[in-house]
């Protein structure tokens, strides 16, 4: 399935119908056009008015998100090496207490302390 490009006046043509006629579905079957498309098309040209199909303003909206994905896996990155080292610190915090706590029978028994194995 070929996906269509609509210009911006197509758009706004055919969300001034769905407006004027109140019906999506009419609408869809006379453009051929899925009801799903043009009620986003519908929703979005409430919400921003007549910028809502501007070319330049869906280039920014991409920009950020591509940035914003980039910023999210760099977060992400970084909060797997944070849970690195914390586990790491907690090994090796487990490992001077079992030690401390060897050399104290150690020296409790009274026998000669050799220092570490």
């Amino acid at each position: 399935m070929v996906r269509r490009q609509f210009t911006r006046e197509q758009k706004l043509q055919i969300v001034r119908e769905v407006l004027e006629t109140g019906s999506t579905s009419m609408v869809a079957r006379r453009h051929n056009i899925r009801d799903s498309v043009i009620s986003r098309w519908v929703r979005k040209f409430k919400e921003l008015g007549g910028g809502a199909f501007d070319n330049a303003r869906r280039g920014v909206e991409g920009r950020e998100s591509a940035e914003y994905r980039a910023l999210a896996t760099e977060n992400e990155r970084l909060k797997r090496l944070l849970g690195e080292k914390d586990l790491e610190i907690a090994i090796l915090r487990d490992l001077v207490k079992k030690r401390s706590a060897v050399g104290r029978k150690v020296r409790a028994s009274g026998q000669v302390d050799s220092g570490w194995p």
